[in-house]
């Protein structure tokens, strides 16, 4: 069974690096005056039915596909934070949001390689 998980697992790593060949866009990553440029994102759109005080909205939001492993400011690997920023081009600005019921980003991939990072335009 550790054998097939391991072949999962190298799938997963190769169809992320496929996606970041040939569907990707480059962003920057940004959280409070730090910066990481260069990182290959895939950009997807997606709709989420938010229920709150009874109501229930429909929200379309921008989410980016990233690597796990290309998200380290500081020497340090992190996890996605609602108020952190994508940068696409010069000023396409998108910043991560909390969704009620799903957080700010979720894993794209059941291997833990790939994060879904939700995102809403904030400049442009």
């Amino acid at each position: 069974m550790a054998r097939d998980a391991n072949r999962m697992s190298e799938a997963v790593a190769k169809l992320a690096g496929v996606f970041a060949d040939h569907v990707s866009v480059t962003v920057t990553y940004s959280r409070s005056g730090s910066s990481l440029g260069g990182i290959s994102a895939t950009i997807s759109v997606s709709r989420y039915d938010v229920e709150q005080d009874g109501m229930v909205t429909a929200w379309e939001i921008r989410e980016y596909l990233v690597a796990a492993t290309s998200l380290v400011l500081d020497g340090v690997q992190i996890a996605p934070q609602v108020g952190d920023r994508m940068t696409q081009g010069a000023d396409d600005v998108y910043e991560v949001l909390d969704v009620p019921g799903q957080g700010c980003w979720q894993w794209a991939d059941g291997m833990s390689n790939v994060r879904q990072i939700h995102t809403k335009r904030v400049g442009a």
